[in-house]
């Protein structure tokens, strides 16, 4: 009786302690399952969950816009405007209509050279810095129908203090002189090779009688002011 009861107790413990084994397992599966705080989840269709994936954030296009290409449109129209009032500017100055002549001028160095009315066509008047010595050369070129370029005469502006006997010797030739600048002009020491080809042969002769004739009577007329 006593032996029966010691195997029906010990019967009983087993089972209590594997009734709590199992409950333990279930507890602790239920846990592992469960989403942690601030954890997300999808469901997929199965109904299952799983984690939520980060989509990347969308790259960003390079995108031009209209205000910028119009302000480089009238940026440049604005250069080309600039441009072309230079440019009016100098040949205003340089070279001006009175009456039936021509008058070279340049209200910056302070002198005018009235220009014979029939060398309109036949002449062209350039602006430059590049010869020695000179602080700027007004040059003119005999330039018939566009077909030749002859180099005619310059007035060339040179510093004050080099005096007059500095152009002794040269092919300056002495016109005035002003407390910062002097005055000189230069004719053209040869013909060019075109002007003394056969066919351009009076040509030729127009340019010397502009040389010899005209030139001289132009000259009278260079003024200081």
């Amino acid at each position: 009786m006593r032996k029966r009861q010691l195997l029906v107790a010990t019967a009983l413990l087993v089972l209590i302690c594997t009734a709590c084994t199992n409950a333990g397992e279930e507890t602790s599966g239920t846990e592992e399952n469960e989403p942690q705080p601030g954890e997300e989840t999808n469901e997929n269709d199965d109904g299952s969950a799983s984690q939520a994936e980060e989509e990347p954030p969308p790259e960003k296009e390079e995108q031009h816009s209209d205000e910028q290409i119009d302000e480089d449109v009238t940026s440049e129209d604005e250069e080309e405007e600039i441009e072309e009032n230079v440019t009016e500017e100098v040949v205003d100055r340089v070279l001006e209509v009175e009456g039936d002549n021509y008058v070279l001028e340049s209200s910056e160095y302070g002198f005018s050279l009235d220009l014979l009315e029939s060398w309109r066509d036949i002449t062209t008047i350039t602006e430059s810095n590049d010869a020695p010595d000179t602080i700027r050369s007004f040059s003119i070129f005999y330039t018939p129908d566009h077909t030749i370029e002859q180099f005619f005469f310059s007035i060339d502006v040179l510093p004050a203090d080099y005096g007059p006997e500095y152009l002794e010797g040269s092919p300056w030739i002495y016109l005035g002189s002003t407390e910062q600048y002097m005055f000189s002009y230069n004719i053209t020491p040869e013909p060019t090779p075109e002007i003394l080809e056969p066919e351009n042969e009076d040509k030729l002769m127009e340019i010397q009688s502009m040389i010899q004739d005209e030139l001289p009577r132009v000259i009278e007329t260079f003024r200081i002011y």
